[in-house]
């Protein structure tokens, strides 16, 4: 997912309770360098994050690692991680088609997750303010991510919007492949974000 949802996703899994300790596994999706993001410093200023491991190409974590495999492993047996979130770093590359974006990437993420024992939850990038259509409730790259790449099941973490929202989100979930293969699970999340 895209790495502005570092943060809320973080927010949301403390705002849960018990204090988990989470970690943070960065892609090489996007930017490469994992001291570009000021987010994370702040995350981990704040006692939010344990510690980070970067993926691939990426580098600078606390922790780095061959792959999205290594780095989960990594996470978990030596940051000794109770969640971990996945992003890519700033930024992301797109050519504007439905293939042509390291965000299809979610996808392998939740294949990886599921492939080591863990359960995948997907945060989904939705924007009613983004003013390209393809962008436009549900993105496009979630709905390929997770209707055409993702080939297990992960849980999709939905935010509670307004009635006309709703009503554009469920009809693109009903139009595309992703209701078969993944379980919709819709939260307030304003409780995290405030309280974060």
């Amino acid at each position: 997912t895209l790495h502005s949802m570092l943060a809320p996703a973080a927010a949301g899994c403390l705002a849960a309770g018990a204090s988990p300790r989470i970690a943070y596994v960065m892609t090489d999706g996007a930017a490469l360098p994992l001291s570009l993001s000021k987010m994370v410093r702040t995350l981990k200023a704040k006692g939010m994050l344990v510690g980070t491991v970067s993926t691939g190409d990426a580098f600078g974590g606390d922790l780095e690692s061959v792959n999205i495999y290594s780095g989960l492993i990594a996470a978990y047996q030596v940051l000794k991680a109770e969640i971990i979130i996945v992003t890519m770093g700033p930024g992301i590359v797109g050519t504007g088609t439905k293939w042509g974006t390291t965000a299809v990437e979610q996808g392998e993420v939740i294949n990886a997750v599921s492939v080591l024992g863990g359960q995948p939850i997907a945060v989904p990038r939705i924007s009613f303010a983004d003013p390209r259509p393809r962008h436009q409730g549900i993105s496009h790259h979630t709905i390929t991510a997770l209707g055409q790449v993702a080939l297990r099941d992960s849980i999709l973490a939905l935010p509670e919007v307004g009635d006309e929202q709703r009503e554009v989100i469920d009809k693109q979930l009903e139009e595309s492949d992703i209701l078969s293969h993944h379980q919709v699970v819709v939260k307030d999340g304003r409780p995290a974000i405030l309280d974060n």
